[in-house]
């Protein structure tokens, strides 16, 4: 049996990023990163999901459950540390429309590619908000001391590499030796990191 050691890396980096959630958690329970350990733990449960199935369609189900899941998390995040910005609610109602066309128009067995390419660049666009936002920001706190600013690094890195794979996904599952594999891999590797950083950053938002 061929050890996929890139996917393990990916594995063990989403698994250090629930456990610096988990472990840090209290710290921020009266934020809107309280629900991020939650959040992590879902994503956890999918890829054990799909870990341990053989069936391809499955497989296609349970992520596209973890865009629809992310994407709805992250729009409340977001929406939370933008102080509740309307654009951002805005910007959501046009992600729910994605997915309800998504789930009417395609073929459940396969990847959501509509409401996965809405997503993707609703993530990049509200990305750019917050920095134009912690640009505009009164407050001097250097930039790297805040677990916001590492988190959203990480997702505008990843739909940054995303952003043009999204559109030229096959219906197949990429093989490992695919540099489109590669490059996913290391852009999670960055995305989760990141976020590991973020829940051992010392500023408290």
């Amino acid at each position: 049996m061929e050890v996929d050691f890139f996917l393990i890396i990916t594995k063990v980096a989403l698994l250090t990023a629930t456990i610096a959630s988990l472990a840090r958690w209290k710290r921020f329970i009266s934020s809107a990163f309280r629900l991020f350990p939650f959040y992590l733990l879902v994503v956890v449960g999918i890829e054990i999901v799909v870990h341990l199935s053989s069936i391809s369609s499955l497989d296609k189900q349970m992520y596209s459950l973890f865009d629809i899941v992310t994407y709805l998390f992250f729009t409340f995040w977001f929406y939370k540390i933008l102080k509740e910005d309307k654009k951002v609610l805005a910007l959501g109602i046009l992600y729910v429309l994605s997915l309800v066309i998504s789930l009417t128009l395609e073929d459940l067995n396969k990847e959501l590619q509509i409401q996965s390419s809405v997503g993707t660049i609703m993530m990049f666009v509200l990305s750019i908000m917050y920095y134009i936002n912690l640009l505009k920001s009164d407050n001097v706190v250097a930039f790297s001391k805040l677990p916001s600013f590492w988190i959203v690094t990480g997702i505008l890195i990843f739909n940054l590499a995303y952003l043009p794979i999204t559109f030229s996904l096959s219906a197949d599952f990429l093989p490992s030796g695919n540099v489109v594999y590669l490059i996913l891999v290391i852009v999670n590797v960055v995305l989760y990191g990141f976020y590991t950083i973020a829940f051992l950053c010392p500023q408290k938002e």
